[in-house]
């Protein structure tokens, strides 16, 4: 996905959205209540073109620009200091110093244990 598109998506997606895993929003709204049906609810743009949502949710509440460029700056900051702590050889989870240990998929932090993430260490 583009940028652009995810930017996009993301101003048209409701502030209370916590992921599909949850059976309510933040406001406390049952998924089940307004899920027309999979990829398909008033707190999310549709995931395929052309399709929409004729559910109606009185919580929903966009993002706003400003709150999406702060989220941004947010997530660039945490980005940031996990590579920090990869490149001075420490925990990306307690951020002390650690060897890796790849452990099938996942890299771990030894010693602290933490998973520090997927992937090749």
């Amino acid at each position: 996905m583009k940028k652009d598109d995810a930017h996009t998506r993301r101003l048209a997606t409701c502030v209370n959205f916590n992921g599909i895993q949850h059976d309510e929003c933040g406001a406390g709204i049952a998924y089940a209540s307004v899920r027309e049906k999979p990829g398909v609810m008033p707190c999310l743009p549709p995931f395929r073109k052309g399709e929409v949502c004729k559910t109606t949710c009185e919580k929903f509440r966009a993002h706003t620009p400003e709150e999406i460029v702060e989220q941004d700056h947010v997530t660039d900051d945490l980005l940031a200091e996990f590579f920090l702590d990869i490149k001075a050889g420490r925990c990306t989870v307690c951020h002390q110093p650690a060897t890796r240990e790849q452990v099938g998929q996942c890299v771990y932090g030894r010693p602290c244990g933490h998973r520090m993430y997927q992937g090749k260490a």
